[in-house]
């Protein structure tokens, strides 16, 4: 009898054994990717072929989240000197310029319109500081005006060269996939010094571009433009001229989960390796 009872002991053990691999089976263990996905964090928040100015918008700030060069959202858009923008207005992000003058700008070179549309960054240089064309804000909450003089305003240059924007351990590279990184991340210690890593203007300084927090983008040249993401405190405003290495922030996580600098540089409107530019 107690034999008996032995058997059909294992028996009902051995069913249950099946029951549980089976519902295993059904329910395997989740698989996470071993690859970070920034473009979450990062994210280029402007997709469509058009776009709405909100307050606080400046050309910079909206060619910067769809991608693409400022000067390409003039011209398409027709926009005149002073480059007004206003909350409500509606810009083309894709296509060609309505404008014939602008057509005619590969084959007409001496006409007046072309003329004056190669030369179009010299009158931004002067025009970008009214704070009615670009929206620029007047120091906010959180931000500062560095105490180190402004440099004289001049016509931009090339860059002669990079310098690196803080110390620290470089955390993060830069990756070129559509899901990777478009900087490097620099680690550091919260306050400490954020610098231009070069001579420019300020053309945007706020916290409106989602996964970059408290945000200051720099112009260098026509071509050139430089990022600094998650500060803890904004040191320059939108239209101030700044000289390399001069103070323009303080580290933070605004918009992160941990304390450092992302660090971006872009060329016609698309990001680059900034470590193929800083010194070695």
């Amino acid at each position: 009898m107690n034999s008996l009872k032995a058997i059909t002991l294992l028996w009902l053990i051995w069913c249950l054994g099946l029951v549980g691999c089976a519902s295993q089976s059904q329910n395997p263990a989740p698989v996470r990717s071993i690859t970070k996905d920034y473009s979450q964090q990062y994210q280029t928040k402007i997709t469509a072929s058009s776009y709405q100015v909100k307050s606080g918008d400046t050309l910079f700030s909206i060619a910067w989240a769809s991608g693409q060069d400022y000067k390409n959202l003039i011209e398409i858009n027709d926009i005149k000197p002073p480059y007004t923008i206003f909350p409500g207005q509606t810009l083309k992000l894709r296509g060609k310029s309505n404008n014939s003058s602008v057509s005619r700008k590969k084959t007409d070179r001496s006409n007046t319109s072309t003329h004056q549309l190669k030369n179009i960054d010299s009158r931004h240089k002067n025009d970008v500081d009214s704070t009615s064309s670009q929206g620029y804000r007047q120091v906010k909450a959180g931000q500062e005006r560095s105490s180190t003089a402004q440099t004289k305003p001049r016509p931009y240059g090339r860059v002669k060269q990079w310098l690196w924007p803080t110390k620290g351990t470089v955390s993060g590279q830069f990756s070129a996939s559509s899901l990777g990184s478009k900087g490097i991340d620099i680690k550091g210690k919260f306050g400490q010094a954020i610098t231009a890593s070069a001579e420019g203007k300020v053309v945007y300084a706020g916290s409106g571009l989602r996964g970059y927090g408290e945000l200051i983008i720099i112009k260098h040249s026509d071509e050139f433009l430089s990022a600094y993401a998650h500060n803890s405190v904004i040191r320059v405003t939108e239209g101030q001229w700044v000289k390399a290495g001069q103070l323009i922030a303080n580290m933070g996580s605004t918009g992160t989960d941990s304390v450092k600098l992302h660090f971006e540089i872009r060329y016609k409107g698309k990001p680059v390796d900034p470590t193929k530019y800083l010194p070695k």
